[in-house]
């Protein structure tokens, strides 16, 4: 009976203990990898990274010097935008690019929207008031990896709050990553 125990013992000795723990300790790390891959390739870490970034605010002045428009006739409704928006991935922000030119007489609302689902905007900007301008902003409904023919329709209100008119551009969004 003392040998029978003795064998029990040797089945699993010091040795074997440790290659199981070196065995189960690497089928951990490639478990975990997988796992954190996964999660890359879903843009997990994106969608985390997004929930703390903020919406952006309108500021005074204009994207650029070039092309600047310097006055609106009266009645007309003009402005400036990016037609080739850019998102390193579906949560963070990217090149808008929206803006009402100083001379404008009107408040505007630029929206977003798929070609092919023009009844659910994927963004509308705050109220740019005239002369304001919005570089970049995160969109209201995340969209997959790639490319997207999309409008924007950008809604003009007059001082007192009150729908003017609008005006559909058609635009291009990329969005580089989940």
């Amino acid at each position: 009976m003392a040998k029978a125990e003795t064998e029990k013992k040797k089945l699993f000795s010091s040795d074997t203990n440790v290659k199981l723990a070196a065995v189960l300790a690497a089928f951990s790390v490639l478990l975990l990898s997988l796992t954190v891959w996964m999660l890359a390739q879903l843009g997990f870490f994106h969608m985390l990274w997004g929930l703390a970034i903020p919406r952006a605010t309108p500021y005074q002045g204009v994207i650029s010097q070039e092309n600047q428009i310097t006055e609106v006739p009266k009645g007309e409704l003009r402005f400036r935008l990016n037609d080739e928006v850019v998102f390193k991935n579906a949560y963070g922000k990217g090149t808008l690019m929206f803006e009402n030119p100083a001379s404008s007489a009107y408040v505007l609302e630029f929206s977003l929207y798929r070609v092919n689902d023009r009844s659910n905007a994927i963004y509308v900007s705050p109220k740019l008031q005239p002369g304001e301008c919005l570089i970049n902003d995160k969109l209201d409904k995340p969209q997959k990896k790639g490319n997207y023919a999309c409008i924007c329709i950008v809604r003009a209100y007059d001082s007192a709050g009150n729908y003017v008119g609008k005006n559909i551009v058609d635009i291009s969004m990329t969005i580089e990553a989940n």
